[in-house]
């Protein structure tokens, strides 16, 4: 009991079971919140989460080429000139007709060249816009031509037929001329027309003049004709050589007899 007296008196008392436990509660309580502000604060850092998280190992990727393709060149554009005037025509050759021509000093643009003969298909010189075949023989170019498409060889047109006409007559007078009202036709006279130039090879035709001396051919293709008559009528001249267009009408190619 002293010893109690003397803890009163220097104004010390033991702390009872109940302050003891209530000390150690509140301890308790705190670490709580301490640990949960710690966590609050850790959800709210978006840093601290990335973090925590494993970390990823980055895989190589394979290297890729960036170089791009080189471009093909366009290839130039082929000029034509030629060293004598040359016709164009609608097609290869005689067959077609006359277009244009290209004259020497002009150049005009090649479009395609022909897989079968000596021929350029060109910019009409005569009508821009427009093509035509252009015989190489004289041409030069300016520039490579094997880019240059190859052209259809376009079908040989029909030419329209010829006809061929005259007279066989007596000449009163001896001029040479039908121009006299004497100048009678004479009847059955035998012409003989033939391919080529005089005296002629194939054998087209063969006519008599009807009974005004007049004779018709009709239905020729056109070429060069040797039209001879019956050298036992005596006529003249002997053959008429004649070269016949597409289309024509050639008329008054005559023979005559002298009295």
């Amino acid at each position: 009991m002293a010893s109690a007296g003397l803890l009163y008196a220097c104004g010390s008392f033991p702390a009872s079971v109940e302050e003891r436990s209530a000390t150690q509660t509140s301890s308790a309580i705190d670490a709580i919140a301490a640990q949960t502000l710690e966590a609050l604060r850790t959800a709210s850092d978006p840093g601290s989460q990335i973090n925590a998280l494993p970390s990823m190992t980055k895989a190589a990727l394979p290297a890729t080429s960036t170089s791009l393709p080189s471009a093909t060149p366009w290839p130039d554009p082929v000029f034509i000139r030629v060293d004598v005037d040359t016709n164009c025509r609608s097609g290869p050759g005689p067959p077609f007709p006359i277009v244009g021509a290209l004259m020497v000093g002009e150049t005009t643009l090649v479009k395609a060249r022909s897989s079968e003969s000596d021929y350029w298909i060109v910019e009409n010189p005569d009508n821009p816009g427009r093509e035509c075949w252009l015989w190489g023989k004289h041409a030069v170019m300016d520039a490579d031509t094997n880019h240059l498409p190859l052209a259809t060889y376009p079908a040989t047109p029909t030419p329209a037929p010829a006809t061929l006409a005259g007279w066989v007559y007596l000449d009163s007078n001896t001029n040479g001329e039908r121009d006299d009202p004497g100048d009678g036709g004479l009847r059955g006279a035998r012409l003989t027309l033939r391919l080529g130039a005089c005296p002629g090879g194939l054998t087209v035709a063969t006519v008599e003049t009807d009974h005004t001396g007049r004779y018709l051919i009709p239905g020729l293709i056109p070429t060069l004709y040797c039209l001879s008559q019956d050298p036992a009528m005596l006529l003249q001249p002997i053959h008429w050589s004649i070269n016949l267009k597409p289309g024509q009408f050639r008329d008054e190619v005559n023979f005559f007899q002298v009295p």
